[in-house]
């Protein structure tokens, strides 16, 4: 009985479930921040690797890689940085479209309107030209979107006095998803009641 327990200790340590060996191929993290010459986080080939870390998970702008390697890097040289996100550019690794065409697509698809979306894609350094190939000021889409998030907010016969307290909130509540004065008006117009 004795010889059976070790066999199987044995046979867990080889297949590396024992606490001991658990951990033993991750490669240990760097947390100091001590970046000089002679460490490992000023090499371009670490930088790399930590910013294609981040793209692996979701589609980064250029200024947003920057700066969350200066975050995690904050000794190591912005000129160092840059020549890695060209370098990843040029390997098209990373690229501001494709980040500019997820975000408008997938921010839509969490109900936000245009400014909102402007406004996020301006915050992380895209261009304009970028943004103008992607996001469309006169898409109807933003009406029928609005449109729907006020259903889920109301029942579908339900109306609503202008200038009451509900419709106020609803239209502070579309404001703030970003949609503009148009669509708000024609999305809230369905459920005013005529009196």
């Amino acid at each position: 009985m004795i010889q059976l327990a070790s066999k199987l200790v044995l046979t867990a340590n080889r297949c590396g479930t024992s606490r001991s060996n658990k951990n033993r191929f991750k490669a240990p993290l760097n947390t100091s921040h001590d970046c000089t010459t002679d460490s490992p986080c000023s090499d371009a080939t670490v930088l790399r690797r930590t910013a294609m870390d981040y793209l692996a998970r979701r589609e980064h702008s250029a200024l947003e890689l920057q700066r969350k390697l200066l975050h995690r890097f904050p000794d190591a040289s912005s000129a160092l940085i840059s020549e890695v996100l060209v370098q990843l550019r040029r390997d098209h690794l990373q690229s501001d479209e494709r980040f500019a065409e997820c975000w408008v697509r997938y921010r839509q698809s969490r109900g936000f309107g245009y400014l909102h979306i402007l406004t996020d894609l301006k915050e992380r350094g895209i261009a304009s030209e970028v943004v103008d190939r992607y996001l469309y000021l006169d898409d109807d889409n933003w009406t029928a979107m609005a449109k729907s998030l006020i259903s889920k907010r109301l029942a579908a016969d339900e109306k609503i006095e202008f200038g009451s307290k509900t419709h106020r909130r609803l239209m502070r509540f579309l404001q703030s998803r970003g949609f503009g004065d148009r669509e708000i008006q024609r999305a809230v117009e369905p459920y005013l009641s005529q009196c």
